[in-house]
């Protein structure tokens, strides 16, 4: 945790009290020896945005009536953009979310931070920008609540008419400047803070046959060995049945082919010693 050293300091005797504007004193532990040499107190705090704002060191002793103002000093925290991402319909953040072909999709990229972050730009993996067309589409938000000193903006990146191919890894990034001189998302290179996230976009399809074996004959007693493909995220599981009961018996065997990197099941049926029962 970051922490920033606050000192006031006065020459009293009887020694003093300290209090800061949110009113908490600070009595001072400073022994006889060391009262000339060292009056006043330092007071460690964690860096967060509730310390923001103009502090007042006041002191009081014995000797005076009211508190005497010391100093006054203004603290600025700033904060790099946090980037999240929420998905229409899912509260949670995810950084696998989640589409459907031949759905619509939209995912917003909200940065938080202070000064005022840029607002969030989409870029494709190769730190192409999304360009808005006929089924890309980008909206932005600057009028997000302030929460606990932190600024919010957000760009939504809707795709319509999702297809496999948009399975893809997008990049949102966002900037902010200690001076806040700019939010122009130009001077991205030269920002003092800078901020970039990735998330997948996992689309989902059914099931797509590709390989389902032609009708033969056999003759009884042969081996017959029939191939079944399917296309799908998630992966399909393929099931044999005949007649819409499934196989059983010892004369059935059915094997899983692995197809790395392919979204694609494979399943082999084996049927051993044909009988006319087979038939169908």
């Amino acid at each position: 945790v970051r922490v920033v050293n606050i000192s006031c300091n006065c020459g009293a005797s009887p020694l003093a009290d300290y209090t800061l504007r949110s009113g908490l004193t600070f009595p001072s532990s400073i022994s006889t020896q060391q009262e000339l040499a060292t009056p006043g107190f330092t007071r460690v705090m964690n860096i967060t945005t509730g310390i923001i704002g103009t502090h007042t060191c006041m002191a009081v002793n014995n000797a005076s009536v009211d508190n005497t103002t010391i100093s006054t000093f203004t603290i600025t925290v700033s904060a790099a953009p946090d980037l999240t991402f929420t998905e229409d319909d899912h509260n949670d953040d995810d950084d696998n979310l989640h589409a459907r072909v031949d759905g619509n999709v939209t995912v917003t990229c909200t940065a938080t931070g202070r000064p005022r972050p840029s607002l969030p730009v989409w870029r494709h993996a190769d730190k192409t920008p999304v360009v808005t067309g006929d089924r890309f589409s980008l909206a932005s938000s600057t009028n997000l609540p302030i929460i606990n000193g932190l600024y919010r903006v957000s760009t939504s990146f809707t795709i319509r008419d999702v297809s496999s191919s948009d399975g893809l890894n997008y990049i949102c990034e966002s900037f902010n400047q200690v001076d806040g001189a700019s939010t122009d998302i130009r001077n991205f290179g030269v920002s003092k803070y800078t901020s970039s996230a990735t998330f997948s976009l996992n689309v989902e399809a059914p099931p797509e046959t590709t390989d389902i074996a032609e009708s033969r004959n056999y003759h009884a007693g042969d081996t017959v060995t029939l191939r079944c493909s399917a296309f799908g995220n998630p992966l399909p599981v393929i099931a044999w049945r005949r007649a819409r009961e499934p196989l059983i018996g010892t004369r059935y065997n059915i094997s899983r082919v692995t197809n790395p990197g392919m979204d694609l099941a494979t399943s082999i049926l084996t049927i051993s010693n044909a009988t006319f029962s087979d038939s169908g």
